[in-house]
């Protein structure tokens, strides 16, 4: 199994699937329970699902306050990712406690929805595949936008981001700017734009509109690079460490706080 599925237009990275796959397996079988045992079940299943989404949220913001207090409602964002499961399973059994704290026979029943929910969401994981790493900076040149040819291989020396995009992926040009800023105020890491299948014209329309604009941009008009590094959607954004070594990457819109904790993975907080 890829660690994104695709539906339609939308690219659902494997994290925020087994997450919702786990909810929907929850709610089923609260919602079959609430039928054949105790209809207070169902409305607990729903409230569950609904509170551990919350708190889950909100245990992640907590985490990454810094990244997120500069733009307070990119907290909202829910669709870049940032849930941990942790907030979200204890705030989830605090409520069943809470609720059927006197009644050890319905809190019997909810093992078996639990249960199901908890099984699902491993064997999502257990079925993703295992993050690409440990591979070389693909021994590939591409042309950048501004004139001239740049040899990936070059890069190694310094930790590198390459980001996978196109002008016309939304979840691409929400991304950008931000990652355009953090590339122009972080000097520990060079970051790299490759633009997939895309003219010339199209490419330097589209980045003449920015604020803040990248400054290293290739153009991969073969799409070389998704193909090298198995790319299932964009965009995607690999992590390379100062030899050339892919150490993590993320599919699907990256948010400051994701990328913050990428970048020290790359780059010790000391040097930061």
């Amino acid at each position: 199994m890829p660690d994104a599925l695709h539906l339609g237009p939308l690219l659902i990275p494997a994290d925020r699937l087994r997450i919702l796959v786990a909810l929907l397996f929850l709610v089923a079988g609260g919602e079959i329970l609430a039928r054949r045992v105790d209809r207070r079940i169902g409305p607990w299943a729903w409230n569950s699902a609904g509170l551990g989404l919350i708190a889950a949220r909100i245990g992640y913001v907590s985490e990454h306050w810094a990244a997120y207090w500069p733009a307070p409602f990119s907290s909202l964002y829910v669709w870049q990712g940032g849930f941990d499961i942790r907030w979200g399973v204890a705030a989830g059994l605090l409520m069943t406690i809470f609720q059927f704290r006197s009644q050890p026979r319905v809190l019997r029943w909810l093992l078996l929805p639990i249960a199901v929910a908890t099984s699902a969401w491993l064997a999502i994981g257990r079925l993703a595949a295992p993050p690409l790493t440990g591979i070389p900076l693909p021994n590939l040149s591409l042309p950048q936008i501004d004139g001239g040819v740049l040899a990936l291989p070059q890069l190694r020396g310094k930790p590198t981001v390459l980001n996978l995009w196109a002008t016309w992926c939304p979840p691409c040009r929400r991304e950008m700017p931000m990652l355009a800023a953090t590339a122009q105020r972080d000097h520990d890491v060079q970051f790299v734009f490759a633009d997939q299948e895309e003219s010339r014209m199209a490419v330097a329309h589209y980045l003449s509109r920015l604020p803040v604009k990248p400054r290293t941009v290739l153009l991969d008009h073969n799409g070389q690079l998704a193909d090298t590094l198995h790319a299932v959607g964009y965009p995607t954004t690999f992590f390379f460490n100062r030899a050339g070594r892919l150490v993590a990457s993320h599919t699907g819109e990256i948010s400051q706080a994701a990328l913050d904790d990428r970048l020290s993975q790359l780059v010790p907080s000391p040097s930061r």
